[in-house]
């Protein structure tokens, strides 16, 4: 097992045992959201499941004082900050599940096809990589009660740029989904190796 390996196991078994509760509350929290026509509220709280997970993350790992000791190991501060990103987009994965199962079980239950309004899950996982992109860089250098402030100002400013973003591609009708998700993966990785 590589360092990189054991540092996602070590992320995965906290999730396991501190953040399970996210998990647990996503998926009814989704089904209620999606069968009574209030998808925004699902997605918005979707992003907030997923800064919330690596926030706790990196809180347990600041306060146990897991950061001190990992610089003792075999293992680079990138390795580290890596396996961060890398739980961003495993956590991604699953709660995109979870949504996508509610939305197949109300299409089923509405009796249209199975993927109809999925279009909203690739602006949706860019919103939340984007924003955690921002927020990350300061979480990293500045700690966690620190960056905390950023953490609420990125995400204020997110929700309000996204807002604006779905309001002007409906009134122009330009399809912005193809410009933007590039300029998220541009600042997802350039957020990695800042």
């Amino acid at each position: 097992m590589s360092t990189m390996e054991g540092l996602i196991w070590k992320d995965i078994r906290m999730l396991a045992f501190y953040c399970r509760r996210y998990l647990l509350i996503a998926l009814p929290i989704s089904v209620i959201f999606f069968l009574t026509g209030q998808e925004s509220i699902a997605m918005v709280y979707h992003v907030i499941v997923v800064s919330g997970m690596i926030t706790t993350l990196m809180s347990y790992d600041e306060k146990s004082g897991w950061n001190q000791y990992c610089g003792t190991l075999p293992c680079k501060t990138g390795q580290m900050v890596g396996a961060k990103y890398i739980m961003l987009l495993l956590l991604q994965v699953v709660l995109l599940g979870i949504l996508a199962a509610a939305l197949v079980g109300k299409n089923l239950y509405a009796g249209r096809p199975f993927f109809e309004g999925s279009g909203i899950f690739p602006l949706l996982f860019g919103m939340s990589v984007g924003m955690m992109s921002l927020i990350l860089p300061f979480l990293f250098r500045l700690g966690i009660e620190k960056g905390r402030m950023a953490y609420y100002l990125v995400f204020l400013v997110s929700c309000a740029l996204s807002g604006a973003l779905v309001m002007v591609s409906q009134e122009v009708k330009v399809p912005t989904g193809g410009i933007l998700g590039v300029g998220l993966v541009v600042l997802y990785l350039g957020s990695w190796y800042v």
